[in-house]
């Protein structure tokens, strides 16, 4: 300011806060890389959870996914295999013939020929006690006599 009759006017300051460039120093250079460096080390360790927690969440998925995939399958077959007591009964329907039955319902489930081995079985089998008596049977007492 230039002087009015050789009297310099007086300066007068007026407070603002204005953003102005800093350089750092070194010290701040250093807090700020390890700033950076602890963020980094937070992100992988998150990304990391993030993987173990999708691969736990997609294995969770999969489960509940063979489940739904075995149920429609059931539906559209309109049926399920169980394991149940069956019994075979031999020369059924016919001689050299034996045909699987369902203890619980008396349902046939399939049939199909002896192998020599049940054929061969039937031909050494000993005749049947009585069962009340422990005695033997009318056809064996009369086998022993003769």
């Amino acid at each position: 300011m230039a002087a009015v009759n050789g009297v310099a006017p007086r300066q007068r300051v007026v407070a603002i806060v204005e953003s102005v460039e800093c350089h750092f120093t070194k010290e701040e250079l250093l807090e700020k890389g390890k700033a950076v460096a602890m963020a980094r080390h937070q992100i992988e360790r998150l990304e990391e959870d993030k993987k173990r927690s999708s691969k736990h969440y997609d294995g969770l998925i999969a489960e509940e996914e063979a489940i739904i995939s075995s149920a429609c399958n059931e539906i559209r077959d309109g049926y399920e295999r169980r394991r149940i007591d069956c019994g075979w009964h031999m020369h059924d329907p016919e001689l050299g013939m034996k045909t699987l039955y369902r203890m619980d319902t008396g349902e046939e489930v399939r049939s199909m020929k002896m192998d020599e081995r049940e054929c061969q079985e039937e031909l050494f089998e000993p005749e049947p006690v009585a069962e009340a008596t422990g005695e033997p049977s009318e056809e064996q007492a009369v086998a022993a006599h003769v």
